[in-house]
């Protein structure tokens, strides 16, 4: 199971408190009333509010139309390329991101990777957008190009568990089982809460026939979740090889 970013309010908050004076108020509002929906679940209503915040934070270019069009498709006048935009605002690349948040929970794929490909065109330094994307990627098939989101995503930030964790999976099905390891070994040395990390972790043990470590990590998944049915199913799996 891939890891994708999680929606913190206090991060969300702190940071629109520190964006750009040009930033207009009502975009900042429905940049943070898109991100409560999405947390909340209201995954449309997240996509309503995260498009207003673009609209009003960007401008569209002279050759393609109007705001009042936009608006009056229902937004589909930003829904084309990045270079269809003309961004005022560097804000507008996290109302992207998060928008393609709410587009990856709905299964529109291809929606949320051509948000997350406008956020890191307007900034390449956006590790959350990488750490999506490569999800999203992933999904699709396309591991090379998850992989080196991924990669890309840590190289900005050396910190997100969830990139060392989603690297688990292409690092086993390229029977690189020691790479896999260490990479599900620092997911859980920054982040010790995630019941996910630690089935991943005791697929590589079973991999590797280390047979009660796979159950010690089963077990600690259980605890942390104890509806996660794929960790009796590993543990299930450890039970019948020994």
């Amino acid at each position: 199971m891939l890891r994708y970013r999680a929606v913190f309010l206090l991060v969300i908050f702190l940071f629109v408190a520190h964006v750009s004076a040009q930033t207009p108020r009502a975009a900042t509002d429905h940049f943070k009333n898109g991100n409560k929906k999405l947390e909340s679940g209201d995954l449309t209503g997240a996509i309503e509010e995260l498009s207003w915040a673009i609209e009003i934070s960007s401008r569209l270019d002279v050759n393609r139309g109007t705001t009042h069009k936009a608006l009056a498709n229902g937004f589909a006048d930003i829904a084309g390329d990045a270079s269809d935009i003309t961004v005022i605002d560097p804000f507008t690349a996290h109302a992207y991101t998060s928008r393609g948040l709410a587009r990856y929970r709905l299964g529109d794929v291809d929606g949320a990777i051509m948000d997350w490909d406008r956020a890191i065109t307007i900034n390449p330094g956006l590790a959350a957008a990488y750490l999506d994307r490569g999800c999203a990627r992933y999904t699709k098939g396309n591991k090379a190009g998850a992989l080196a989101d991924w990669d890309r995503a840590l190289s900005i930030n050396p910190r997100l568990a969830e990139a060392y964790s989603n690297r688990d999976a292409i690092r086993r099905e390229q029977g690189e089982t020691e790479k896999a390891l260490t990479d599900l070994n620092r997911a859980i040395a920054l982040d010790a809460r995630d019941a996910s990390t630690y089935c991943h972790r005791g697929f590589v043990w079973i991999d590797k026939r280390e047979w009660q470590r796979a159950i010690s990590d089963f077990d600690n998944a259980i605890k942390l979740e104890p509806r996660i049915a794929w960790a009796y199913q590993g543990r299930g799996i450890e039970n019948g090889s020994q």
